[in-house]
């Protein structure tokens, strides 16, 4: 029982430094239109995922946008540090970077340019070990699934992989395409596959198969 009600203590202050994360970027001056991101369900998702599972220290996302998906990530816990990739078409990307280091002070890394190119980088530096990939970049085809299997290839067989967006309503230009492709080669565990839905959104998880494990 006093476990239970310190989770709810940890999820409650979670979602309290998100909030205050929403309310300052709020004040943002923003001059052009806004690329939709992470929702607060999905994002509340995150929080109470990484706070279940204290083993997640380091995550990796592809698509910074506003910082809310990333917000959501640090709010969980003070020992979660995150590296973003975004290719930087949005200036106000980088007022949120300055919102994310006030917030959040030496937790957060954003690296500007194409996941393409960035994700192979780094991992031939191998010196990055993410416990969770958050893949929510281009949605054209076929970065969505040059994307997963970059994630992939840099994945341990624990590594929680995450794919934004796989529902017919957002994902249909190449991200369901993608999933569809890891699924038919069997480049993912089948058997651990985890789907998330709330009103038009829909995540899913997944890890790499076994016989594609670091």
């Amino acid at each position: 029982m006093e476990k239970e009600k310190n989770l709810e203590k940890e999820k409650e202050k979670a979602l309290d430094v998100f909030k205050s994360y929403i309310n300052e970027m709020s004040k943002i001056n923003v001059y052009e239109e806004i690329e939709d991101g992470s929702h607060i369900e999905q994002c509340k998702y995150f929080m109470n995922l990484l706070i279940s599972r204290p083993q997640i220290k380091i995550v990796l996302e592809i698509g910074f946008n506003t910082g809310v998906s990333a917000a959501s990530f640090l709010s969980s816990r003070d020992d979660v540090i995150v590296i973003s990739v975004d290719i930087g078409v949005h200036k106000y990307i980088h007022d949120c970077k300055k919102l994310i280091n006030q917030q959040f002070p030496g937790r957060h890394t954003l690296l500007i340019g194409d996941s393409k190119k960035i994700i192979p980088e780094l991992i031939k530096l191998g010196q990055i070990f993410p416990d969770l990939i958050f893949i929510d970049g281009d949605h054209s085809d076929p970065t969505p699934l040059i994307d997963a299997r970059n994630c992939l290839a840099m994945a341990s067989k624990e590594t929680i992989l995450v794919m934004d967006d796989t529902n017919l309503i957002n994902g249909w230009a190449g991200v369901l395409q993608a999933m569809c492709e890891l699924i038919k080669n069997k480049e993912i565990d089948t058997s651990r596959v985890g789907c998330e839905q709330f009103g038009r959104s829909a995540w899913t998880l997944f890890f790499k198969a076994p016989t594609n494990q670091v």
